[in-house]
């Protein structure tokens, strides 16, 4: 899929199968390099503090409008971009999913900003604890 999109790049995978000999296929991991900050106070969220020897954020108030999550003044431009401190997405653009759409590729599922708000609790880190979906 020759695109154009930013904000991304792949390395390489060693792997092997856990009780096969067989031989892997060749394997890229993606790497997200584009960035949107921080979540946005917008969105209701409000970092507590941050810890000055590991950088764990404590968050002070929860999301409340999943909508409004990405700074633009923020943002990078990139078609992959991550958002601090939500860990494990990757945020794309629109013109990614179209073209994913389009090229067949299967394995993967995009959601809007409107369809993630019951699953952002437990991929924003914090003190409290979060129960699971």
């Amino acid at each position: 899929m020759e695109s154009g999109f930013t904000g991304w790049e792949v390395a390489p995978v060693k792997a092997k199968f856990a009780s096969s000999h067989k031989e892997p296929p060749v394997l890229w991991e993606l790497l997200v390099k584009g960035s949107a900050g921080m979540v946005s106070a917008r969105s209701g969220y409000r970092v507590e503090r941050i810890c000055p020897a590991c950088g764990l954020i404590e968050d002070g108030a929860k999301i409340e409008d999943a909508t409004k999550v990405i700074d633009e003044s923020e943002w990078d431009g990139t078609d992959f971009f991550l958002i601090k401190p939500i860990s494990g997405w990757i945020f794309v653009t629109a013109r990614v999913v179209l073209a994913l759409r389009a090229s067949g590729f299967h394995g993967w599922r995009a959601y809007s900003l409107e369809e993630i708000k019951e699953w952002l609790d437990i991929a924003v880190p914090g003190p409290s604890p979060r129960p699971l979906p």
